[in-house]
């Protein structure tokens, strides 16, 4: 049971690899970078107004592809997170270990038997060094 239950733990455990918010940064961080790069290249040669209006162009269009960069890496990580979280909810044990309290009941019924015969044992001890054979215990 112990054993089942720390996999089915340690297997929950594992969605966490699967950080939304880490895997949208990286997709958006790559995005920045492309954007960079082709705003260079789109510029070279370019002067004055045409270039500022043209690296507007490129800025533009480098903030909407990281945004969507973002939410296509935060989406690619939800769906395994939750497959695996599933997964290790699955696993987890349905039931608890069985434990035998039939034992532990004959094991306390025997105690209680052995101190009854005990005070009766004493009772008559001193019952009989007072003249009354049965005291009460």
């Amino acid at each position: 049971f112990n054993q089942k239950l720390e996999q089915a733990q340690s297997l929950a455990g594992e969605s966490k690899y699967f950080d939304p918010e880490y895997f949208g940064l990286q997709s958006s961080r790559r995005a920045q970078t492309q954007g960079a790069v082709a705003k260079r290249a789109g510029l070279r040669g370019l002067t004055g107004d045409r270039r500022e209006a043209e690296a507007r162009r490129f800025d533009i269009e480098s903030g909407r592809r990281t945004g969507t960069a973002y939410d296509t890496g935060f989406q690619s990580a939800v769906g395994p997170r939750l497959q695996t979280m599933q997964a290790g909810l699955t696993a987890l044990p349905t039931s608890g270990p069985s434990v035998n309290y039939g034992g532990l009941r004959d094991a306390y019924g025997t105690a209680a038997t052995r101190q009854r015969q005990t005070q009766q044992d004493i009772g008559d001890l001193f019952g009989s060094l007072t003249a009354n054979p049965r005291s009460r215990g």
